[in-house]
């Protein structure tokens, strides 16, 4: 698939830049997506994989409203797409990265409520008309996502009677998730938590590599790094993962669920769930198989 030209964009500081508003680190951009020339860019014929699934299951006539404004960008592990009570200037589809939502304190604490991989959209407030979000955005795992202007895309869901179906149903995920995660977090000691939450990103990835320090697992679940360091440690000396310098493998994944809690169950039968939904479409019988793109 031929994409417009990228490039490279280097490190920027905390002030925002003026086209966009939030910070970057060392992303590759796509160029500006108002050109003419990015209509030709992106093609979809039919039965074609955009690599996110949301986007696959819309219609090829609501898809064809979006494409002219969808630009494939890659992101780096730990950028920022937006703060807490920022504006959100655009909404993104990821393909295989991986987005966290985080929650944070004013000294500094954190604590991840959402996960949006090839399943989703980052920037789900856009579609219920908010314009700022409470929590953070944040990349977990480098990768690419289709990104579109918020202010677009507001426009163009307003026509796109499926993307919105399929948007509330990931609401619901969005909301049953961020629900289960609290409770797991007050009930539940951190080896349970831990297991949990590497299963669930291995779901949300589906692969069973990953390029994460305990560092951020740390930030992920509010915990102290040590703590993560332990945990790790048992899970390797079981078998279940294979441990590299910033580099987690699952290994036994049913080994692993042994030490996860009740709340991975949960959480998986809401996913599976939500990716049923977008299969089974609520247009007419075949009208949704033969034009899905």
């Amino acid at each position: 698939m031929a994409y417009a030209h990228i490039r490279r964009v280097g490190f920027e500081q905390s002030s925002l830049p003026s086209e966009a508003s939030h910070p970057v680190s060392a992303r590759r951009e796509v160029t500006d997506i108002s050109q003419p020339e990015w209509q030709t860019q992106l093609p979809a014929p039919p039965g074609a994989s955009l690599g996110n699934r949301l986007l696959n299951a819309v219609p090829t006539a609501e898809y064809a409203l979006l494409r002219p404004h969808l630009a494939r960008i890659a992101l780096s592990q730990g950028e920022v797409l937006y703060r807490a009570e920022e504006q959100l200037a655009h909404v993104y589809f990821p393909t295989d990265a991986l987005i966290a939502l985080v929650g944070a304190t004013a000294a500094g604490g954190t604590l991840e409520t959402g996960l949006v991989g090839d399943e989703g959209m980052a920037g789900l407030p856009v579609f219920w008309g908010a314009t700022s979000a409470p929590y953070m955005s944040v990349i977990r795992q480098a990768g690419e996502a289709l990104r579109m202007r918020a202010d677009v895309f507001r426009r163009k869901a307003n026509d796109a009677v499926r993307l919105r179906e399929l948007l509330l149903f990931y609401t619901n995920l969005s909301f049953n998730y961020a629900a289960q995660t609290a409770v797991c977090n007050r009930l539940h000691v951190l080896e349970k938590r831990m297991a949990t939450w590497l299963l669930t990103t291995r779901d949300r990835l589906g692969r069973n590599d990953f390029d994460f320090t305990h560092d951020l697992i740390a930030s992920s679940l509010g915990v102290r790094r040590s703590g993560v360091s332990v945990e790790m440690e048992k899970f390797a000396g079981a078998g279940w993962l294979r441990l590299r310098r910033a580099q987690i493998r699952i290994v036994d994944g049913k080994g692993l669920l042994t030490a996860a809690c009740e709340c991975y169950g949960v959480i998986k039968a809401e996913f599976e769930q939500y990716l049923r939904s977008c299969v089974n479409s609520a247009l007419p019988p075949g009208l949704y198989a033969s034009q899905a793109v």
